[in-house]
């Protein structure tokens, strides 16, 4: 079974040795080999206990004003900051506000899935987003038990940012489209609502 992670901003690219072999095929292998040593250590279970709880939570979207800003400068070059040339050049970001708008008024938010699995003395917390890597972190550092965060799990919200990443201008993962829509806490709520729920089945366990 392999699982995401809270994956949002990290890659496999290595800024600081542009030279270095990042091929599919390097990485692949780097994570077979770091699975292979941690089949060699692995402890069995036969019979591990199970209990799962689930909790919806409603995310708003960042708003129509915002929208309308951004859809009015798209075709000005210097004000989308650090995002991908050939998206912009290919027309998604035309297509995805007009996605956006569309979404927007039919409704302010979406309900939100945030499951918890306990599987023994294991959780998983799911979050259907592209999590961002500081909110993962978050809740394995505050939850009572060992903890994988499994993010795209039962949904796709896009990119799920934290406050700080907002703070800065630009960038792929906060710039409004499709892919980047939801209120800038959302990350912080989903976050609670899965520490919540880890710290009930752990009570119960």
């Amino acid at each position: 079974l392999f699982l995401n992670g809270a994956c949002g901003n990290i890659m496999h690219k290595d800024y600081t040795d542009l030279q270095k072999d990042l091929s599919m095929e390097r990485v692949g292998g780097l994570l077979a080999e770091n699975v292979a040593g941690i089949l060699a250590n692995i402890r069995y279970t036969p019979e591990p206990s199970v209990a799962v709880s689930e909790k919806c939570i409603k995310i708003k979207f960042r708003g129509m004003d915002k929208i309308r800003e951004m859809a009015a400068n798209i075709d000005k070059p210097d004000y989308y900051i650090n995002i991908f040339g050939n998206i912009h050049k290919l027309g998604w970001y035309h297509y995805s506000l007009q996605r956006l708008q569309e979404m927007t008024a039919q409704a302010d938010g979406i309900e939100v899935v945030i499951q918890v699995i306990r599987l023994g003395d294991i959780f998983f917390a799911a979050i259907p987003a592209e999590y961002f890597t500081e909110h993962g972190l978050r809740i394995k550092e505050q939850s009572p038990a060992q903890t994988c965060v499994v993010s795209l799990a039962n949904g796709w919200l896009g990119y799920i940012p934290t406050r700080a990443a907002f703070r800065r201008r630009g960038g792929h993962e906060t710039s409004l489209a499709f892919w980047s829509k939801m209120e800038k806490d959302a990350g912080d709520r989903m976050a609670d609502l899965a520490l919540a729920q880890i710290r009930s089945l752990h009570h119960l366990n």
